[in-house]
């Protein structure tokens, strides 16, 4: 667990998804399976399983492994009612959320996302919380967007844009995703509010930002 955290967390830093980062994970992936199927109740060993399974493509088993992790937060917490395995719940399925969003299995990610802002309170003080939240509620914009629902996907990016507040980095990412999601709607209004959205992100953010989400 060690080992596979370790390395996870040196490529998982990286910008570039190459096949030479992707080939980097396979001792990873090797060493994740055999300790999930000798300690099946490790929440936290199926967890980064599906995380390293999502970053090497295997997106089917990320899902499958992922799951039985969430069962086993949520049997854990309805034991204890610890809020740490609660945070660890909403995690997990946000990370779902983003996994059932590559699979086209919209309904799913709009559940995680229900679910996971439901747990989080509406106006978090901490950082880490305020960048769970809005990682939900933009994964629900994404899924109405694909659906079609393009005044609720709106609704979502512009609360996302509320969480963000002014955290450069954090608005820097939501205002590009933003923008590219008003220009894929081709009307010409869309078009110019995606030009004034990225217009205003190099004011408010600092140029890296922009490079990471390239």
């Amino acid at each position: 667990m060690e080992f596979a955290t370790r390395l996870f967390k040196k490529l998982n830093a990286t910008t570039s998804r190459t096949t030479a980062t992707t080939d980097a994970l396979f001792p990873a992936f090797f060493v994740l399976d055999r300790f999930c199927r000798s300690r099946p109740d490790d929440a936290s060993a199926s967890h980064l399983f599906g995380l390293v399974c999502e970053r090497i493509g295997h997106i089917e088993l990320a899902i499958e492994v992922l799951s039985r992790a969430m069962s086993l937060l949520e049997a854990a917490y309805e034991e204890s009612e610890d809020p740490t395995i609660e945070r660890r719940f909403a995690i997990a399925h946000t990370n779902m959320a983003r996994l059932r969003l590559s699979t086209h299995d919209y309904d799913g990610v709009l559940a995680s996302t229900e679910l996971v802002v439901g747990l989080l309170p509406e106006d978090p003080e901490d950082r880490e919380t305020r960048i769970l939240l809005a990682q939900a509620q933009f994964l629900s914009g994404l899924a109405h967007f694909k659906r079609g629902e393009l005044s609720e996907a709106l609704g979502f990016f512009q609360s996302t844009m509320d969480v963000a507040a002014d955290d450069a980095t954090m608005r820097g990412h939501v205002v590009v995703l933003l923008g590219q999601t008003l220009w894929a709607i081709g009307s010409d209004e869309g078009r110019e509010n995606a030009k004034t959205q990225l217009l205003q992100r190099f004011v408010i953010a600092p140029p890296y930002s922009l490079c990471v989400l390239i």
